[in-house]
């Protein structure tokens, strides 16, 4: 019985980490192919702006699309609100700084909602950042499509981020409203501690 539990749990683990890994990958390619796009690399808002309404249109888990100057403030938006300076996200911050992708967890501005935001950098034809585009995706979204679920009649799968937030649970009660931080939960903190292999515990509910 406990070679077979191993045997599940080793397997629901390569299908989610595969979800996974499709789930980045399209995120990757998305945020760069913005960042790329002669629209935004134009500067013009009015340019972006319909450029990024019909990105937002065809991709509607992408609940923001933006770009930003270096000061952090919007020069567009697909969702044609308010302008508003993200200035003090680490995520701006890093791809403004060059880092070609830049992820962070975050309550989105927009939504007051948990969010999932992507940011890149934008170059001008001599190799300097002139802008940074981004966007944002509700935790929520996370879950639904890398398919997180429940394993047995009391196991589940769940992601966290690299900060240790939980951004994936079969449960979305658990990241629908708040960021919640799991980095010292003990298999979390095993991994995020090195460790490596199968990992045994005793939950809160006393289940093992």
């Amino acid at each position: 019985l406990q070679a077979q539990t191993n045997q599940q749990l080793q397997q629901t683990n390569q299908a989610v980490l595969t979800r996974l890994r499709i789930w980045l990958n399209f995120n990757n390619q998305m945020i760069t192919y913005l960042a790329n796009s002669s629209q935004i690399r134009s500067l013009a808002a009015p340019l972006q702006e319909p450029f990024l309404v019909s990105v937002g249109e065809a991709f509607p888990q992408l609940y923001l699309i933006h770009t930003m100057d270096l000061t952090g403030s919007d020069t567009a938006r697909n969702d044609r609100g308010a302008l508003t300076n993200y200035g003090d996200r680490a995520y701006f911050q890093e791809a403004a700084a060059g880092k070609p992708i830049a992820i962070e967890s975050v309550i989105g501005r927009t939504t007051q909602r948990p969010a999932v935001i992507y940011a890149a950098p934008v170059y001008n034809v001599e190799g300097y950042v002139i802008q940074v585009v981004s966007f944002a995706t509700e935790i929520t979204n996370v879950a639904t499509g890398i398919n997180v679920s429940k394993i047995g009649q009391t196991g589940f799968s769940y992601i966290v981020d690299p900060s240790g937030y939980l951004i994936a649970h079969p449960d979305a009660s658990l990241t629908s409203t708040d960021l919640l931080d799991y980095s010292q939960y003990p298999p979390v903190k095993f991994l995020r501690e090195g460790g490596r292999g199968l990992y045994t515990f005793t939950d809160e509910n006393g289940e093992a």
